[in-house]
């Protein structure tokens, strides 16, 4: 008898072990975020899955006064042919992420960076081609509850409003927007500012994807 219960005692405590060596292995959790990294954590307290999309508006140049200063300049302090701006009281040179341009034709008076290829926006944005103007795009996540390949769709609260299905995702800094010629490149340390946002749909959306639009 003695021998019969140190075999199913051997017995429990193998398949108490393979069910947490089980959830250990199967469930997802968030990662960290790089240094320079912005996290966005999406979840569905909902009483239905939901499916969820991002995109953008436009980038707007930022008016670099210094490494240490800048802003988005009013519009009647730059000047798009040349580049020039405003902080406030202080000159400025209009800048955008990657090789893109904030002077010229189509930037619409400066206000925006003008692109011919998603390489040209830097990282976290794209080039839309039928604007040639640089767009927030959203990456795909980092980590997400669901297994295997990223769908976009958020899985439904049990008991709402704990949480259900979460995707989270990492956020690249724009740190090399290129000044417009003829002055040099130089860092900014900061975020550009980019207009854009998260949606979620009740049902899939169409999945095909499109260049980002206005």
């Amino acid at each position: 008898m003695t021998r019969m219960t140190g075999a199913w005692q051997s017995i429990l405590l193998l398949f108490i072990f393979g069910l947490v060596a089980g959830a250990g292995t199967s469930a997802a959790t968030e990662v960290a975020c790089g240094a320079n990294q912005r996290e966005l954590l999406v979840t569905n307290k909902s009483s239905q899955p939901v499916w969820i999309g991002g995109g953008g508006g436009a980038l707007r140049s930022v008016c670099v006064v210094d490494a240490n200063t800048s802003c988005l300049a009013a519009q009647s302090t730059i000047d798009g042919t040349t580049g020039a701006c405003k902080c406030g009281t202080q000159d400025g040179t209009l800048a955008c992420p990657g090789v893109s341009q904030a002077t010229g034709a189509g930037t619409k008076g400066g206000l925006n960076c003008v692109c011919t290829q998603d390489s040209d926006c830097g990282l976290g944005a794209g080039c839309n081609a039928s604007t040639n103007l640089c767009y927030f795009v959203l990456p795909n996540p980092v980590a997400h509850s669901g297994a295997g390949a990223f769908t976009w769709k958020l899985s439904k609260s049990v008991s709402p409003p704990q949480p259900g299905g979460w995707a989270e995702f990492c956020l690249d800094q724009a740190a090399s927007p290129g000044i417009s010629p003829p002055h040099p490149r130089q860092l900014l340390p900061r975020f550009l500012p980019r207009s854009g946002g998260v949606a979620a749909w009740p049902r899939a959306p169409d999945a095909t994807r499109t260049a980002p639009t206005a």
